[in-house]
């Protein structure tokens, strides 16, 4: 019987490790020599992909390199350590920016631990900063200045804030009076008290520094072309909202208010949605205007804004009132009344303990002399609805004229402070020479 003798493959793998002379001397006494000086032979582009041959051949020379040389094999640490660095912060990420900034000690650290091995230019590319931050965010972590209340350096930022401007802005906060006031409503009551001297953005900035973080929820908006208003009674706006007290009862609450202030011209507390309270509340602020005006009412489609008591009232006036339904009669939503009924119930109502229907009664009243009288507002360019009900006209000029004066005594102040870190790491302000 004739032995037929088993022929070995072999991997292509293998045939690649042969060429490249990677192959252990082990396994090259179980390879044929003849099988070895035909792999030597054979043309690069036998086999399929072979293009990835170069890459291959990268992967080799590194491979290679760091055995032969110990300073890649560094190199190479360096770098994994820097990709740890910055993906501790990616997987963070839902704001980059954002993320970037408060993160700036783990990116300073890590940039400077790894900055022999890699050139500081390549290694920030890696956090989408440019150098001049870089160097901004070095010297507030490595260099703190003892003279700023936030510890940047008062001689290479002259501008930021006094040590009692920020101060000041810690004790609005700690205000009860502005416990549940959004920031923007904070720092136009301090800029009206003139305690504040700087723009919305720097208090934003400075908030955010002192771990003041609520308050502020920026999103996307779809394009949405909302209703305008240009003059007090143009336009208003009726609604009602839901509250639910301690011992179990529902709460009807009925607004009416002006859409161009904001102004709320009436309320009422019903247990139910009520036809005769919305009819009643346009009755009494039409009762206070001087002379007749014709005013659009806008509301939704509900119960109690469309039915005979409203419709009828509405039509033994005309042409006073043209009552129009919220996306039917017009494309517009209902949004502004529907913004104040949630300041009311979140910045409000839902944070105190309200037991029954006098107590609402109570902190409904509270709410509205601080909202219309005390509380100024982003949107009225620091005005309260009051004041531009009344005529008041709608200009941040009212409130910031001191800025310039202020900003110059800040930089003056500043200059003069005594910062132990002037000069210092001039050199590093150089590019760094690539490690070869």
């Amino acid at each position: 019987m004739q032995i037929i003798k088993h022929r070995n493959s072999y991997h292509t793998n293998t045939k690649i490790f042969a060429r490249k002379g990677l192959l252990s001397k082990e396994l090259l006494k179980l390879i044929p020599s003849s099988n070895l000086s035909r792999w030597l032979k054979e043309p690069e582009n036998k086999y399929i992909d072979y293009t990835l041959n170069d890459l291959i051949d990268e992967d080799i020379e590194l491979f290679q390199n760091q055995n032969e040389f110990p300073s890649s094999k560094k190199l190479s640490r360096a770098y994994i350590q820097l990709l740890k660095g910055a993906y501790t912060i990616f997987d963070q990420i839902k704001d980059f920016n954002r993320v970037v900034k408060k993160n700036k000690d783990i990116i300073v650290n890590t940039i400077e631990s790894i900055k022999n091995w890699i050139p500081v230019p390549e290694a920030i590319q890696l956090f989408r900063i440019s150098r001049a931050t870089y160097q901004n965010y070095k010297t507030q972590v490595l260099n703190k200045c003892e003279a700023s209340y936030i510890f940047w350096c008062v001689k290479r930022y002259p501008q930021q804030l006094l040590n009692q401007e920020v101060l000041k802005i810690k004790e609005y906060f700690n205000n009860i009076d502005y416990k549940f006031w959004s920031k923007s409503s904070i720092y136009y009551m301090g800029l009206r008290n003139k305690d504040f001297n700087f723009c919305l953005a720097t208090f934003y900035k400075y908030s955010n520094l002192l771990g003041i973080n609520n308050g502020r929820h920026l999103q996307n908006k779809p394009e949405y072309s909302p209703l305008q208003s240009i003059k007090p009674n143009q336009t208003w706006c009726a609604d009602i909202t839901v509250f639910k007290t301690a011992n179990g009862v529902k709460h009807y609450i009925h607004l009416l208010i002006d859409h161009y202030s904001r102004m709320i011209l009436g309320w009422h507390i019903d247990l139910k949605p009520s036809p005769k309270a919305i009819k009643e509340l346009l009755e009494n602020a039409l009762e206070e205007l001087p002379k007749p005006t014709r005013i659009e009412f806008l509301t939704d489609g509900g119960i109690e804004n469309v039915n005979t008591t409203v419709e009828e009232y509405i039509k033994s006036i005309e042409p006073n009132i043209i009552h129009n339904i919220a996306q039917k009669d017009i494309p517009s939503s209902n949004s502004m009344i529907e913004a104040v009924n949630k300041t009311l119930k979140y910045q409000y109502l839902y944070q105190s303990h309200i037991e029954n229907t006098a107590q609402l009664d109570k902190a409904l009243l509270e709410f509205i002399r601080n909202y219309i009288y005390i509380r100024p507002q982003h949107s009225l360019k620091g005005n309260t609805p009051f004041e531009t009900y009344n005529g008041k006209t709608m200009s941040i000029s009212h409130y910031n004229s001191h800025f310039e004066a202020q900003k110059q005594f800040r930089k003056e102040q500043n200059t003069k402070s005594s910062c132990k870190n002037v000069g210092i790491n001039k050199k590093e302000n150089q590019p760094q020479s690539k490690v070869n």
